[in-house]
């Protein structure tokens, strides 16, 4: 089951779809939206050096939160 739903972030009043991340808990099933340039710019610049054109990238990553840890 995916456990997120799709975001869109404004940009300069126009919608636009961002790589997007999502911490997963597998113990209470808390879900964590978060973005970080550092992730975009590497799938970027790997997309580019290998001629790929992105259309959309949504990360899962699963584990436990802090509070179930």
């Amino acid at each position: 089951m995916n456990a997120f739903v799709v975001c869109c972030h404004s940009r300069r009043g126009q919608i636009h779809p961002r790589i997007t991340a999502f911490e997963i808990c597998e113990a209470c099933g808390k879900v964590n939206e978060f973005d970080d340039t550092r992730i975009e710019d590497a799938l970027t610049k790997h997309a580019r050096s290998s001629g790929f054109k992105i259309r959309t990238t949504t990360i899962e990553v699963h584990g436990l939160c802090a509070d179930c840890r």
